[in-house]
């Protein structure tokens, strides 16, 4: 008995003598020889690789305890066929346990690194599913079908794939992997939608540069988004004559204003959507001033021309604090928003179907 409780005694001080360091644990043996070195890394403010440790592999695997200053992405440099591979995941209190699977780093063994590992096979599987929907499409083109049948499935994926995206940083909330989530998904998420996540992550990320930057971007997205007052801008027309957003609004019942751009795919996209909303609603009192961020007027002029959009066009010619895109804070585009004749903005962050959704309970 004595024996039995002296194993079990230092198997609980074993793990947690682990649990308050911080061990890397790989198993390389299906691309590494042994002898190869790997190294764990951190990554400056500047962006450079900063070596926290090295370590040989044996028989396929490798062991390393590191020293981080704090929680931080990590990265994991090792040698692949004479070519250097990197691959990053989680630096955290405990066991990081990595492994490989069809030339994917599968990461586990501490909550962050869990969840992104959850995360990541979803998505594989959404990815999937998206492959299908894109072939499909394609085949239908090819003879000259109707691709326009796939758009409900599109729209689902894409809406699937919010919600793994809203899931995960809910289940990670306390951990990197919530915090990174948000940060890379961010341009995706409504202000309102990322000021919920931001208020549900863990008090320890107060003091995190990436959090407060987060919040203090998506602060001055809510003062741009429903129920806000528009803020007024001036840009330049086709005629190069100043177009006053502010006159727009007062000679219509409703505002769409589209920031977009000619070298920007998904603004190219939404192209037929607009036309669409202009053709059905354009009567009934709606203006569309489309804001072009080009910085080449003549790709703007050229774009002008081939898209043959027949509402309100324009280019911000400002720069800095002074621009229409630092006053509505636009950070990813296609970026639309409605505006009443009243001057509230009623809807934001729209793309799509929902746009014409929108307008339609508007005119109701």
């Amino acid at each position: 008995m004595k024996n039995v409780l002296s194993v079990l005694l230092l198997t609980v001080l074993a793990c947690t003598a682990c649990a308050g360091s911080y061990v890397v644990k790989g198993d390389v043996s299906s691309c590494c020889e042994d002898g190869e070195s790997v190294t764990i890394n951190i990554i400056s403010q500047e962006g450079s690789f900063v070596p926290l440790a090295t370590a040989v592999v044996e028989d396929g695997v490798f062991s390393v305890k590191v020293k981080p200053e704090t929680d931080d992405v990590a990265v994991l440099s090792l040698i692949i066929d004479g070519v250097q591979h990197n691959y990053s995941f989680f630096l955290e209190k405990g066991v990081v346990q990595l492994s490989f699977e069809d030339d994917n780093l599968i990461m586990g063994g501490t909550p962050a690194n869990d969840g992104l590992c959850k995360l990541n096979r979803e998505a594989y599987k959404l990815n999937d599913e998206s492959a299908d929907v894109l072939a499909k499409i394609q085949q239908a083109a090819e003879g000259n079908g109707d691709a326009t049948q796939f758009e409900d499935d599109i729209q689902d994926l894409q809406n699937s794939f919010l919600n793994l995206i809203i899931s995960a940083i809910t289940e990670n909330c306390d951990n990197l992997c919530g915090l990174y989530q948000l940060a890379e998904n961010f341009n995706i998420l409504t202000p309102e939608e990322s000021h919920m996540l931001l208020g549900m992550l863990s008090d320890k990320f107060a003091d995190n540069e990436l959090f407060i930057q987060m919040k203090s971007l998506n602060d001055g997205k809510l003062l741009t988004s429903a129920g806000h007052d528009y803020i007024d801008i001036t840009v330049l027309g086709v005629d190069d004559n100043n177009i006053n957003l502010s006159d727009i609004v007062k000679s219509n019942k409703v505002v769409l204003l589209d920031f977009w751009a000619s070298w920007c795919a998904p603004c190219v996209q939404e192209i037929p959507n607009m036309k669409n909303v202009y053709n059905k609603y354009h009567d009934k009192g709606l203006e569309i001033l489309s804001v072009s961020l080009d910085q080449d007027e003549t790709e703007w002029r050229n774009a002008l021309q081939e898209y043959n959009m027949p509402w309100i066009q324009s280019i911000d010619n400002e720069t800095g604090v002074n621009s229409a895109a630092y006053k509505y804070l636009i950070d990813a585009i296609p970026a639309i928003f409605l505006i009443n004749s009243d001057g509230i903005i009623i809807a934001s962050q729209l793309r799509g179907e929902s746009i014409d959704k929108t307008l339609e309970n508007f005119f109701e």
